[in-house]
Parts: C-alpha cells; sequence; structure tokens
C-alpha cells in the first residue's frame, strides 16, 4: 500500500475538482447550443406553417364555400337584436 502525503492529495483533490468545473462548463455550452437549436427549430417550423396557412387563406373560394361563407355571415344573430 502506497503512502500518500495530506498535501499531494490536497493537490490532486483540487486539480481534479478544477477539471470537473471545466468538464460542467464544457457541458453548459453543449445545453445552451441544444436549447438554441430546439428553439430555432421551432420558430422554423411555426413560420413555415404560417406561411402554408396564409397561402390557404389566399387562394380563391369555390361557389360552394362562398355561398357556405354568406349563409354562416347571414345567419349568425345580429347584435342589437334579442
Amino acid at each position: 500500500m502506497r503512502v500518500v502525503s495530506v498535501e499531494y492529495w490536497e493537490r490532486m483533490t483540487r486539480a481534479h475538482h478544477t477539471q470537473r468545473r471545466g468538464m460542467e462548463h464544457l457541458n453548459a455550452g453543449y445545453l445552451q447550443l441544444g436549447l438554441f437549436a430546439l428553439l430555432f427549430g421551432g420558430l422554423q417550423i411555426w413560420w413555415i406553417g404560417s406561411t402554408l396557412r396564409a397561402r390557404r387563406l389566399a387562394r380563391p373560394m369555390s361557389a360552394q364555400e362562398f355561398r357556405r361563407s354568406l349563409e354562416r355571415i347571414w345567419s349568425a344573430e345580429r347584435p342589437g337584436k334579442s
């Protein structure tokens, strides 16, 4: 069995903790990058979805869709009448 001095043990323990903090710092960077990538991906999906939705609303209505739309407007109860 090897005998280790207290100074040597403290120095090695301090070095180990310093390395560990460095790795935690490195992992924190990966975590931040991952969160940024998720946020960016979510915004891209939202943007593409809103673009497709706007295209769908911009297309002309068929005669049947137009009739349904007018019927919905005129059949709705008007404000002020009970």
